[in-house]
């Protein structure tokens, strides 16, 4: 699977997401959406990091990825309090093809969106995977 679907899954195996844009904290891959009006979230691949290969073994990729949170209007502590639950949940914990996971930074305050005062985090991942 790719890094996006293997993060939204692990976090919806823990709880920490949904899968139902009708229910709060709906991950989705690839964006916020003006269209889900539940806070929610969503994972997105970035640049990451050239691949290793460590002692003639098979190569180990290096993706990097974003994780960004919209609450609900003028929930800040709730969507404040979701950010450290997905930090937490994926920071230094290995799981499925990833070997490390590790936080580029601690939840970073994006401040609210402009139209409809929903408080925005940020998390970023650098990660390494079979």
């Amino acid at each position: 699977m790719s890094v996006t679907t293997d993060v939204r899954t692990r976090l919806m195996d823990l709880g920490i997401a949904q899968g139902d844009t009708t229910q709060p904290w709906v991950i989705l891959i690839g964006g916020l959406s003006d269209r889900v009006t539940q806070p929610h979230m969503a994972v997105t691949a970035t640049t990451g990091n050239a691949p290793l290969n460590v002692m003639g073994t098979d190569r180990l990729l290096r993706p990097t990825f974003r994780i960004v949170l919209q609450g609900a209007t003028n929930g800040y502590a709730d969507a404040e309090t979701k950010a450290y639950e997905v930090w937490d949940a994926l920071h230094r914990k290995p799981f499925g093809n990833f070997i490390a996971v590790e936080g580029t930074n601690a939840p970073a305050w994006l401040g609210y969106s402009e139209d409809n005062h929903k408080p925005r985090w940020s998390l970023n991942f650098s990660s390494i995977r079979k």
